[in-house]
């Protein structure tokens, strides 16, 4: 698994949503996108847990940040349960 932080915001380089589904083809690897701040772009964030079969978190207010270790045990288990 993979988490992977970011606000999302795409400044320079190569389409990230591109890059992953290039990348992860053939891959067992899942992505947990976790998204960061009130700015961020939770499009791009979601389509990259999609494409890299895990689960897509929104991070609004700093309170909220600890409740990701949680939410990451409750997904990876359901994981584990398919």
């Amino acid at each position: 698994a993979i988490l992977f932080f970011s606000s999302g915001v795409h400044s320079s380089g190569p389409n990230p949503v591109k890059a992953i589904k290039s990348r992860m083809s053939g891959s067992g690897l899942m992505i947990f996108s976790i998204s960061l701040g009130m700015d961020r772009n939770q499009d791009i964030m979601d389509a990259i847990a999609d494409i890299g079969n895990g689960k897509s978190i929104g991070v609004k207010e700093i309170s909220q940040v600890e409740c990701i270790p949680n939410v990451l045990a409750d997904l990876m288990s359901q994981g584990r349960e398919d």
